[in-house]
C-alpha cells in the first residue's frame, strides 16, 4: 500500500499579461492570474497491487513467461493536517454539461471523483533459440501497465472553501468589467470573489476518470555474428490509453468575448481524452576488440504521436479548440526521430619492452572511456499569445520554416499571426500550424574520461579519474524563442552546458 502526499502552496504575486505593446501602454490587461494560496492540507491516496508471474520451459529452445497484475487505485482526498474532515478540501463539480458548461453543485469533499478499483494487467513474454546453439535468440513480449492520476492535477483543486478558490484567472472582459489593471493585489480581488461579485473559477476533473495505462510490446532479435561481435535489433511500441488531457473550459467566444456560462470563469478541465502512440526501431552493435578495447553502437529511429502533450505529467494546455481534440493530433512533446549513441572503454596496453618495475607501475592500468551522442531536434511548440490558451499561428511556407542562419533558426516569413478580435482579444480562428510540427535544433556531444588505479599495498588501492563533460566544448543550442509576437521570435536563445572537468581520487581499503 502506498500513501501519496499532496503539499500546499502559498500566496503569490499577481501576474498581469498584455496582448500587445499598445495594451501595455494603455494598461489594458489581457489576463490577470492571481494565486490566493490556501491553508495547509494533507492529501492522500491508496494504491496497492498484486501480481503473479512465472517462467515455463516448453523445450530446450523455447521459454515462456506469463503473468498477471492487479492494481487498486483510489481517489485523492485532502483535509487539514491531523484531521479527518476539516478544510481545505478537494472541490469538484458533480457534473459539467457541455457545451454550455452548466454545473450541478459539488461532489462530496471525500469523494471528489470515483476510485478505480479494478485494473488487470496481463503480461506475456517468450525467448526462442531457433538454431539450438545459443547464437541466435528471438525475444518478444506484451504487457499492460496502469498508473495513478498525477497528484499535481488534484493538488490544484484544493481550496479553503467553495467561494475561496486557490487561484483565479481573469480574462480580458472580466478585468475591464471591474476596472482591474496593474497594479492589482490579491487582497483587492479575493473579497470580490468571496462576495460573488467576481465569479470564481474551478479546476474540474471528470468524476468518472479512469487510471491511465499503457500497452507495451516488443520483438527483439539477438545474434552473435562472431565470437567478439553481437547484434541486437528490436521493434518496440507503446500505446498510451486514457491518458489525462488538460484543456481550458468555458472560454470566451473568439469574436464576441462572451463566455458560455457567466457564473464561472475559465479553468482547466481534465479527462481521459489523450491518446499516445510510440513506435521505434532500436539497434545495438557490440564489439569486443583485442588488447582491451570494448565499443558499443546504439541507434533508435522512432516516432511519438499524441492528441495533447503525450505524457502523464502536468503542464500547460496545447489544445486550440476545446471541442475538436482530434485536429490537434501531432508529435508528442518528447518526440525524437533519430538518436545515436556510441560508447567505448580502452585499457591502454603496457609495452612489453618496459621491464623497469617503476615504469610499468606508472604507465600500466590506464583506461580511456568516452560517450558520443547525437540526435535530431525535439518539437517546438510555437505560440501566438492571446485571450485563449494554447493558440498557434498560421504556417504559410512549410518548406522554408527552418532558416538556421546564424542565431536566426526559424524563418519569420514562413509564419503569420492569426487576426485577433478587438472585442474578445482572441484569435478569430485556430492557427493552421500543427501541434509540434516544427523541430528544434539537433545536438551532438562527447563526454570522455581518463582513469588509473594504483595498488599501494595488499589492503590499499588508489583510483584516479578525470571526467570531461562536453569534452570538445561544442555549443549545442537547446532553446528557441517560439512566441510569434516577440521581437526575438525564431532566434536561438539557450545553449547546453560548456565543458566541465571533474577530478576524483578514491582510496579503497
Amino acid at each position: 500500500m502506498i500513501w501519496d502526499e499532496i503539499g500546499s502552496d502559498n500566496i503569490q504575486n499577481p501576474i498581469v499579461a498584455y496582448q500587445n505593446e499598445a495594451d501595455l501602454i494603455a494598461n489594458i490587461p489581457n489576463t490577470i492570474s492571481l494565486t490566493f494560496g490556501r491553508n495547509d492540507a494533507d492529501g492522500k491516496a491508496k494504491e496497492w497491487g498484486l501480481f503473479i508471474q512465472d517462467d515455463f520451459r516448453v523445450n530446450s529452445r523455447l521459454t515462456l513467461n506469463l503473468g498477471l497484475r492487479y492494481d487498486y487505485l483510489s481517489r485523492f482526498t485532502a483535509n487539514a493536517p491531523g484531521t479527518a474532515s476539516d478544510p481545505p478540501h478537494i472541490y469538484n463539480f458533480a457534473g459539467l454539461t457541455l457545451p454550455t458548461f452548466q454545473f450541478t453543485g459539488f461532489r462530496p469533499v471525500d469523494n471528489a471523483y470515483e476510485s478505480d478499483p479494478f485494473n488487470l494487467g496481463p503480461r506475456f513474454g517468450f525467448a526462442y533459440n531457433p538454431d539450438g546453439r545459443g547464437k541466435t535468440v528471438v525475444r518478444g513480449g506484451f504487457a499492460v501497465m496502469f498508473t495513478q492520476i498525477n497528484g499535481e492535477i488534484v493538488k490544484n483543486m484544493i481550496q479553503n472553501s467553495p467561494n475561496e478558490p486557490f487561484r483565479a484567472n481573469l480574462n480580458r472582459a472580466t478585468a475591464q468589467q471591474f476596472g482591474l489593471r496593474y497594479p492589482v493585489y490579491n487582497e483587492d480581488v479575493l473579497p470580490l470573489v468571496k462576495g460573488g461579485v467576481v465569479t470564481p473559477n474551478f479546476q474540474y476533473i471528470d468524476p468518472n476518470v479512469k487510471a491511465p495505462y499503457s500497452m507495451n510490446f516488443s520483438m527483439t532479435l539477438e545474434r552473435a555474428l562472431t565470437d567478439t561481435l553481437g547484434l541486437e535489433t528490436a521493434f518496440v511500441g507503446t500505446r498510451g490509453v486514457k491518458f489525462i488531457n488538460g484543456r481550458d473550459y468555458n472560454l470566451p467566444d473568439r469574436v464576441t468575448g462572451r463566455v458560455p456560462n457567466p457564473a464561472i470563469l475559465s479553468d482547466r478541465y481534465y479527462d481521459n481524452s489523450d491518446s499516445t502512440h510510440y513506435y521505434a526501431w532500436q539497434s545495438t552493435l557490440r564489439r569486443r576488440f583485442s588488447r582491451g578495447l570494448v565499443a558499443n553502437l546504439h541507434y533508435t529511429w522512432s516516432k511519438a504521436i499524441a492528441y495533447s502533450r503525450g505524457d502523464i505529467g502536468f503542464g500547460n494546455s496545447v489544445i486550440q479548440d476545446f471541442f475538436d481534440i482530434r485536429s490537434n493530433k501531432g508529435r508528442a512533446e518528447s518526440d525524437v526521430t533519430h538518436n545515436f549513441v556510441a560508447d567505448f572503454v580502452y585499457r591502454v596496453p603496457m609495452p612489453q619492452a618496459w621491464s623497469w618495475r617503476a615504469a610499468r607501475s606508472v604507465l600500466s592500468g590506464w583506461e580511456v572511456a568516452g560517450i558520443v551522442s547525437a540526435r535530431t531536434g525535439m518539437p517546438l511548440y510555437i505560440t501566438e499569445p492571446n485571450a485563449l490558451p494554447g493558440q498557434r499561428p498560421d504556417l504559410i511556407d512549410p518548406a522554408h520554416a527552418i532558416l538556421n542562419s546564424g542565431l536566426q533558426y526559424l524563418n519569420k516569413a514562413a509564419f503569420a499571426a492569426v487576426p485577433v478580435s478587438s472585442v474578445s482579444g482572441a484569435t478569430v480562428r485556430p492557427g493552421t500550424l500543427g501541434n509540434n510540427a516544427i523541430s528544434g535544433p539537433g545536438l551532438w556531444n562527447l563526454n570522455a574520461a581518463l582513469g588509473k588505479g594504483f595498488k599501494l599495498s595488499e589492503r590499499f588501492n588508489l583510483r584516479l579519474r578525470a571526467e570531461l563533460l562536453n569534452a570538445l566544448n561544442h555549443t549545442n543550442f537547446t532553446s528557441v524563442s517560439t512566441n510569434i509576437q516577440a521581437g526575438t521570435f525564431g532566434q536561438l536563445v539557450g545553449t547546453g552546458g560548456a565543458r566541465q572537468v571533474q577530478l576524483g581520487l578514491r582510496l579503497a581499503f
